[in-house]
């Protein structure tokens, strides 16, 4: 007999099934190689990774078993006693009601009752599949046409080899070997038998089921195991709030998969049963709260009205403290409590869509992303919540797609927030590439390529700051003779090639670890250290030499010789730099006045100087005639 009641009997039943129809939400989230490239990588994975999933589950969908024997059982399709939990033999057949919802069962015995219809294949085994619940003990009994009876029994932590994936119990009669007349089920202390899904089928279909669940639901863990853990790098390395509440999110939707599926058990099988399903709906309750908080998280610099954050947040938080007595309740009206749990989170989703609207038009750009994100999930729970969805996916139905849509949504926002991070780090890089440029130019002579005077008074106070008084130090003061001929013969350009020149000759020259640097017009110099005396003499010489040898071919045919003059400067003290040049320069002079073409040595001091290690400007530290090209 049929009953209105009945028709229920096989649906989810929201948050205490764990993401049942009307399921919680996804958490959301705000938000080297070119940067460009990087984006359209990602923008491809992205592409890719929306196209691979559709695929995925247009292929389970399309390649699922047919299971042309399955049938859901409907609780009109029994009858049903209770009795008292001492009780071990079924009730007699008279004893069974078969009219009205059973009532005061949830401290007893309830007994369910199925007589065989005999539009099932009576010589293939029968397999009876009853989705997890709320319960102390089951038993189930298949009675063959011979009256002998196959019976097994699970109780709370112990399902045995009974258990299988996507929250299920499956009991077969294989070792019955007679034709299966009726099945009789007894379910101790169960909590409310509105959550009671069951359906029955053969054994070889139900083999291929589980099969198909298995990889399904292990597929989906995956995915969500892998946005876990990217968020929560994410999270350490960014130091971001948002992206810290969406790896918590993932994490609790992860571990709540593992649970409501019962994979755990093949680790843990102490939390088969009851205690498995209360902290399932406690992780659900918990999954809603983290989403809510990864959305305001996410939309907190956006200018959304503080009213409607509060009321959003405050609202997740409401759920998420309910599923505190939700898991801890054993009796009472759950199904009713788990549809006003529904109806909340309903209006959950909607206030956080309304945060994403509001901060999407307001210019919040995280939002854009986070709108993106929320398309798959909100898609997939509108329609749980629409259509019955518990006989899809061999029976995961909406927790299955809760699951994928958790995982899609989890990977996307883990892209798209590494796509703005590498454009922000392609940023940064570019900024400091132009600022180490910046750096370079205003210490390097544009014409030459060597140091100008702000990089060689620089290297030269470092110099005389590490190593002052341990090691001799010489200051080098090169100026090519007459220099303004060359320009007014032959043209500044020319001029110019003959400076390129003598720099590529100079740096040539040059041990490493000697700064050279065009002090400006045709001034050169060179620091030494560790040389004095005639080996210093001697570097110098053969420098001025090197320079002589230079042949020029801007000058004709490159026969012309440019000379330098060259003044040495030399401390075997604390000698300041500025007392230094200024005897560099002096020596010069002298070289210039000796007839050009040489280096001249001036003499060491008797006493260090203690001035400020400053390079004085040229036109202080020798006649004015000499501040430009020297005269021929």
């Amino acid at each position: 007999m049929k009953s209105p009641w009945g028709r229920a009997f096989h649906r989810g039943h929201g948050i205490l099934d764990g993401f049942g129809p009307r399921a919680g939400a996804p958490a959301l989230d705000a938000a080297a190689p070119d940067g460009f490239a990087i984006r359209r990588r990602l923008r491809a994975m992205l592409s890719l990774l929306a196209g691979g999933t559709i695929a995925l589950l247009a292929l389970l969908v399309v390649l699922r078993p047919q299971v042309a024997h399955a049938r859901t059982l409907h609780l009109s399709d029994f009858c049903y006693a209770v009795t008292a939990l001492s009780t071990d033999d079924p009730p007699g057949a008279d004893a069974y009601d078969c009219a009205g919802p059973p009532e005061e069962y949830n401290t007893r015995s309830l007994w369910l009752r199925l007589k065989r219809t005999g539009a099932e294949d009576a010589d293939a085994e029968a397999v009876l599949i009853i989705g997890n619940t709320r319960f102390e003990r089951m038993e189930v009994r298949f009675v063959g046409v011979t009256g002998n009876v196959a019976r097994y029994a699970v109780a709370v932590g112990d399902f045995s080899e009974h258990w299988r994936p996507g929250s299920k119990i499956a009991f077969s009669d294989h070792a019955l070997n007679a034709p299966l007349e009726s099945i009789v089920l007894r379910v101790d202390r169960l909590s409310d038998v509105q959550f009671l899904r069951m359906n029955i089928t053969h054994d070889d279909e139900a083999a291929l089921q589980f099969a198909a669940l298995a990889a399904t639901i292990g597929a989906g863990l995956t995915l969500l195991l892998i946005g876990a853990l990217y968020n929560a790098g994410l999270a350490v390395a960014m130091r971001s709030g948002s992206a810290a509440w969406q790896g918590a999110w993932a994490a609790c939707v992860l571990v709540w998969g593992l649970i409501w599926s019962q994979m755990i058990l093949a680790f843990v099988p102490g939390l088969a049963g009851r205690t498995s399903a209360q902290i399932a709906t406690f992780l659900a309750c918990l999954a809603i709260f983290l989403a809510t908080a990864s959305v305001v998280s996410a939309i907190r610099e956006a200018r959304v009205p503080r009213t409607l954050r509060r009321i959003t947040a405050g609202a997740g938080a409401l759920i998420g403290l309910s599923g505190v007595p939700l898991a801890l309740m054993r009796t009472g009206p759950l199904h009713l409590l788990a549809d006003i749990i529904g109806i909340l989170v309903l209006g959950v989703l909607v206030l956080c869509a309304a945060c994403i609207v509001v901060a999407w038009r307001r210019g919040h750009a995280p939002a854009i992303s986070l709108g993106r994100a929320w398309a798959v999930p909100m898609l997939a729970l509108g329609s749980v919540q629409v259509f019955d969805t518990q006989g899809m996916f061999w029976g995961g139905g909406s927790q299955v797609i809760v699951l994928y849509a958790a995982a899609w949504q989890t990977l996307w926002l883990a892209i798209s927030t590494t796509a703005k991070y590498a454009h922000l780090r392609n940023e940064r890089d570019r900024a400091r590439s132009a600022e180490a440029i910046a750096y370079r130019m205003a210490r390097q002579d544009a014409l030459t390529g060597l140091g100008n005077r702000l990089h060689f008074i620089e290297a030269a106070e470092a110099m005389f700051g590490a190593g002052a008084g341990v090691s001799p130090v010489a200051l080098l003061l090169i100026d090519v003779d007459r220099f303004k001929a060359i320009n007014d013969g032959f043209g500044h350009d020319v001029g110019d090639e003959v400076l390129r020149c003598i720099a590529d000759t100079l740096r040539r020259t040059s041990p490493a670890g000697f700064p050279v640097a065009r002090m400006g017009g045709e001034e050169f110099v060179i620091l030494t250290h560790g040389l004095a005396g005639s080996p210093l003499t001697a570097f110098a010489e053969r420098v001025r030499t090197a320079v002589a040898e230079c042949r020029h071919d801007a000058l004709g045919d490159g026969s012309r010789p440019i000379t330098v003059s060259i003044g040495v400067a030399e401390t075997r003290g604390q000698t300041a730099y500025d007392t230094l040049y200024r005897m560099a320069d002096q020596a010069l002079y002298a070289a210039k006045e000796a007839g050009r073409n040489r280096v001249h040595i001036a003499a060491v001091p008797n006493s260090p100087a203690t001035a400020r290690p400053l390079a004085p400007e040229p036109d202080t530290a020798r006649p004015a005639s000499r501040i430009g090209a020297p005269t021929p």
